[in-house]
């Protein structure tokens, strides 16, 4: 593994199925043929950085990596047929979680989890504009290289 910190999380997430043995297996869910159009979209929202599945939820046994590995595995696919890919996040990626609300300031962990998931589209949710470190920490997180930009706004005066 090339970052620690995912190899961290990896350790984490098989004590923490040891630590509650009776977490149901996942449920195999039924399968039918997804269809593609000329422009696709992934959308993900309010996460408030649950990154690690549903323990007590079967139905919803995947994680965060689960979510990048099929976002990139379809963007194969549909990029191989001349189709397009848009992953839009519309926010409330942080507050509420422990592995968010763990560091100080809060979001270190998950801002560098959440760079490893290309985005194409990424809105500000409610929670990112309630304390100034949180939307510091979207933009730390970010994988559009724009919002690396102090001004990444185009038209405003200030960066933001």
């Amino acid at each position: 593994m090339k970052n620690p910190l995912l190899l961290a999380l990896l350790g984490l997430s098989t004590s923490a199925r040891a630590a509650q043995p009776s977490a149901p297996k996942p449920i195999p869910a039924p399968m039918r043929n997804l269809t593609f159009g000329q422009l696709n979209f992934l959308h993900t929202t309010d996460t408030h950085g649950w990154l690690g599945g549903h323990l007590r939820e079967a139905s919803y046994a995947a994680d965060w990596g689960d979510y990048i590995s099929f976002a990139n595995r379809i963007r194969e696919k549909v990029e191989a047929e001349g189709a397009d890919l848009l992953l839009i996040d519309t926010g409330d990626r942080v507050e509420g979680n422990g592995l968010y609300d763990s560091s100080e300031p809060q979001g270190l962990y998950t801002a560098d989890i959440f760079k490893q998931q290309h985005i194409d589209v990424l809105c500000s949710g409610n929670h990112e504009l309630y304390k100034k470190n949180s939307t510091d920490s979207a933009l730390k997180g970010s994988s559009i290289p724009q919002l690396q930009k102090p001004d990444f706004a185009g038209s405003q005066s200030e960066p933001l």
